[in-house]
């Protein structure tokens, strides 16, 4: 997996932002391929000042494209990734 928003960093720079609050998220992808569901996204480095929402909605977004006429359990699995996107990944 590619870990975003680390570019131009150190690991001795990663390793104060997260002591300072920073924090690594992955937020809930669902796409279905007739039976086959993939979940899981890229790794996102959140700065302590950073919100996830701007992530959250890029995925919420995805899901709500890709997801919603494809089977009978598709608006379940896309209520329960809003789920995870409004707690923050």
């Amino acid at each position: 997996m590619k870990t975003n928003n680390t570019e131009g960093l150190t690991t001795f720079e990663i390793n104060v932002l997260v002591q300072q609050g920073g924090r690594f998220v992955i937020f809930p992808n669902t796409i279905s391929k007739l039976v086959k569901k993939f979940k899981g996204s890229n790794i996102y480095f959140v700065r302590p000042e950073e919100s996830t929402i701007k992530y959250a909605l890029k995925h919420f977004i995805l899901n709500l494209k890709s997801c919603w006429s494809e089977s009978f359990f598709q608006p379940i699995y896309i209520i329960k990734s809003l789920f995870y996107l409004m707690k923050g990944g």
